[in-house]
């Protein structure tokens, strides 16, 4: 009897060691260098910086737009001349970081909803969206 308990409890151990353990959680600064860059890549459309810079389904959702030649471009005009700040960081509750970001762009200021997450390839941003939507 004493084998046969010895399984599921190794089982436990070795799941619990596997999928329990929580992520590094991702640090404020890491959180502003990686906005940085990102507001960075947009105003200079960086295509390949950017790449680097997404990941998960944010990733996907983009992947037709990496090919379009004039993507850059529509990029420069939109955020050439734009600024990003970190306005506030809020972990949720998936284990993520979702960051509110000032985007001032000619005179206006929009605010942006951006997550970020630790991923196996490093640190991504995995959603964007405006506040509101």
């Amino acid at each position: 009897m004493r084998a046969a308990l010895r399984m599921p409890i190794a089982g436990l151990l070795l799941g619990f060691v596997t999928f329990g353990q929580a992520t590094t959680p991702v640090t404020d600064d890491e959180v502003t260098t990686a906005i940085t860059a990102y507001g960075d890549a947009l105003s200079q459309g960086d295509i390949s910086g950017l790449r680097q810079l997404v990941g998960g389904a944010l990733l996907d959702k983009r992947a037709g737009l990496w090919t379009n030649p004039d993507y850059p471009q529509l990029l420069i005009d939109s955020y050439g001349s734009s600024s990003f700040t970190v306005r506030d960081i809020t972990p949720d509750r998936n284990g993520n970081t979702v960051v509110e970001v000032a985007v001032e762009v000619d005179g206006a200021t929009l605010l942006k909803l951006i997550t970020v997450a630790r991923l196996p390839n490093g640190l991504k941003i995995i959603d964007e969206r405006m506040t509101g939507d």
